[in-house]
């Protein structure tokens, strides 16, 4: 116990500063960086930051926030769309995941976002969204958990099919079939939550917290090589 005062304040003040001294550490300010409240019941999984503009992936309702840049944090866009619905008489579902994508894509789009049923949303400010269908494995999808886009090839993570698709695309748009990328290879998905990929890696996040690390030399599925 202590009382309070000018001089005990200046004392605890100057212990910890040579303390951080002696550690290393520099102390961080921290603030809200968004300007207000967001709605209630929203939770943000992912956060995506494009220059003055910032993406929050909604898990709870399945859907993308966009804020831009302000003089106070970034100011909620009330504008966007960029969730369920019908958008050229493609009816897209709860989203499920969302990527960065190039801007020289056809629609300008930053993000594209997926439902469980494997619809892609093309989201842009100031725009409604730009729905596409993929085309489908044979035997369909089962229910698409999450999306990864690396080096133009998108990956998405259906563990009802014990299985993650790749396909190949030009501009952001993907007309192929896909490739099976755990087809040669006994990795069990089913409890797959979410993925993410980096070159010739790819990262299997499972729900309970254990994560398998995948290597695919030249993206050759025949040689694939995982380490939990």
């Amino acid at each position: 116990d202590y009382r309070q005062s000018v001089e005990v304040d200046q004392l605890i003040s100057q212990a910890q500063n040579v303390l951080d001294n002696l550690d290393g550490a520099v102390r961080l300010t921290y603030r809200a960086a968004i300007a207000g409240l967001l709605s209630e019941g929203v939770v943000i999984s992912e956060i995506i930051p494009i220059t003055n503009d910032l993406y929050l992936f909604d898990s709870a309702g399945g859907r993308v926030i966009h804020l831009s840049l302000g003089n106070q944090g970034y100011v909620l866009d009330n504008a966007f769309i960029c969730g369920s619905g019908t958008y050229s008489a493609i009816s897209v579902g709860n989203l499920v995941g969302m990527v960065s994508i190039p801007i020289n894509n056809a629609y300008k789009a930053p993000i594209m976002a997926v439902d469980r049923s494997g619809n892609v949303l093309y989201c842009l400010p100031g725009s409604q969204p730009v729905a596409s269908t993929l085309v489908q494995p044979d035997g369909g999808f089962g229910e698409v958990q999450g999306i990864a886009l690396d080096a133009g090839k998108l990956f998405l993570l259906d563990p009802t099919k014990n299985a993650l698709w790749v396909y190949y695309g030009s501009a952001s748009q993907f007309t192929d079939m896909p490739n099976s990328f755990f087809r040669g290879y006994p990795l069990d998905l089913k409890a797959a939550k979410d993925i993410t990929a980096s070159g010739d890696e790819l990262y299997v996040l499972f729900q309970d917290g254990q994560m398998a690390t995948c290597l695919a030399p030249g993206f050759e599925f025949s040689s694939i090589n995982c380490s939990n």
